[in-house]
């Protein structure tokens, strides 16, 4: 038997109608079989079936070389799926009727109920999480909870789940066509939901950046979304006008850009240059021509004038985030700084004096740890109270409110002011002199 997974679960197939077994991205295996089924398996042996691939193509529509085809012998289908003891004997279930057996039938089949036992190669799917078993003529049987791990182990599995979280929670396949030009009825085929048709077309733009095709699609978050993604949905008839009840074009656009994010972020299927997209935000950073190593992270746009004339002077390197540290911009900042340096790093912020300049310095961090550059000691905030006079303190520091749920962690963490859960913007710390003095006197040695 072959198990694999598919967009509705572990599938359980004779290797007799299985078309093909290849390779596919990341560290996977397509698998097609003899009804079109694609589904995918962590470790496989790769082949070709030519009796269901004698047209230069399996089932599903990928092409598939013959020269190395084999062709396993015939699929003999057993005549009964599964066994019933019932208080008259026993009784075979066959596809469309019963009829009268024995304990001798029993031999090869799998035990998942009291009184139930099961023909594993007429089994076809198992459902997560209750165990339900499918067989190949769509008859199914819950497995009873005391013998789940009978089951289990009888089918060689120890999860139900065989592929990571995020190739499978919108499940990222291969197609034979490209999404983006396929006629309307072939879309409406394959996709029932805008998400499954966004994460799939972003999945096979990367199939294609990764072939060195280019075609033509976006290179931003916005061009990507005119193109390819906003038209194909259209086609798709999975996006309407905002009148409508079904999703309109506001909401499809939030829902690719949560979609993106989450496959790169969360997922860490592959990172935005992987895409091929282009780099925004070069002009918010810099890597310094003296000690690269030394980063001043700017919070926001109206404290860079300040920032980046201080980092100059030092020829550090800086990169302003907006408010907060986005991973595309640090993806390239990271791309940047490792073409002139691969150390360890010192993260000075720039930024204010409450919980939001302080989630933006240690995200920062985080991300930068992502693409691999390492900043041990953490994040070193150069606006803190004793950096302004009292009197300063006493007219431009603000209460924090309670409402927020960062507070209590900042204000453990930083002392807040005199103890209090009272902040202060970085903006006065002016004029732009102090920020340079701040800057020294945080500078490693």
């Amino acid at each position: 038997m072959i198990l694999f997974e598919d967009d509705q679960g572990l599938c359980f197939w004779p290797e007799e109608l299985i078309a093909s077994v290849t390779p596919a991205f990341p560290n996977r295996f397509r698998i097609v079989t003899a009804d079109g089924t694609v589904g995918y398996s962590p470790s496989a042996e790769p082949f070709v079936n030519a009796q269901w691939c004698g047209s230069g193509a399996d089932p599903a529509g990928f092409p598939q070389e013959l020269i190395a085809a084999v062709t396993p012998s015939q699929y003999v289908q057993e005549p009964f799926w599964a066994v019933q003891r019932t208080a008259n004997g026993w009784l075979r279930h066959l596809d469309q009727s019963t009829s009268a057996g024995s304990a001798e039938d029993l031999e090869g089949l799998v035990q998942c109920a009291d009184d139930w036992y099961f023909q594993p190669r007429r089994l076809r799917r198992v459902g997560n999480p209750a165990l339900l078993l499918t067989f190949d003529q769509g008859r199914t049987i819950k497995v009873a909870p005391a013998f789940h791990d009978v089951v289990k182990a009888a089918l060689g599995i120890t999860s139900l789940q065989l592929l990571p979280e995020g190739l499978t929670r919108t499940f990222l396949r291969e197609y034979p066509f490209e999404i983006a030009r396929a006629p309307a009825e072939v879309l409406k085929r394959h996709f029932q939901t805008a998400r499954q048709l966004v994460a799939n077309l972003l999945w096979q733009a990367l199939f294609y950046r990764r072939l060195g095709l280019d075609k033509g699609y976006g290179i931003t978050h916005r061009g990507f979304w005119y193109n390819p993604l906003y038209a194909t949905l259209e086609r798709a008839g999975l996006i309407e006008l905002p009148d409508d009840l079904r999703l309109d074009k506001a909401g499809a656009e939030a829902m690719y850009a949560n979609v993106l994010g989450q496959m790169i972020e969360r997922d860490r299927l592959f990172c935005y240059r992987d895409l091929g997209f282009a780099d925004s935000h070069s002009q918010d950073r810099e890597i310094g021509a003296r000690r690269p190593e030394v980063i001043l992270l700017i919070e926001k746009e109206s404290l860079s004038a300040a920032g980046i004339a201080a980092a100059r002077h030092h020829g550090i390197s800086w990169i302003v985030t907006g408010g907060i540290s986005r991973l595309v911009a640090v993806e390239y900042f990271c791309a940047a700084l490792q073409s002139v340096y691969g150390g360890e790093v010192v993260v000075l912020v720039l930024g204010d004096f409450d919980p939001g300049g302080w989630l933006t310095g240690h995200t920062f961090v985080v991300h930068l740890a992502r693409y691999g550059v390492f900043c041990p000691a953490g994040p070193v905030f150069l606006v803190r109270p004793e950096v302004f006079s009292e009197e300063e303190l006493r007219l431009f520091s603000r209460p924090l409110s309670a409402k927020d749920g960062r507070v209590e962690e900042w204000l453990a963490a930083s002392g807040g002011i005199a103890g209090e859960a009272r902040g202060i913007h970085a903006d006065w710390l002016q004029p732009a002199e102090r920020v340079l003095r701040v800057l020294e006197a945080s500078l490693p040695e």
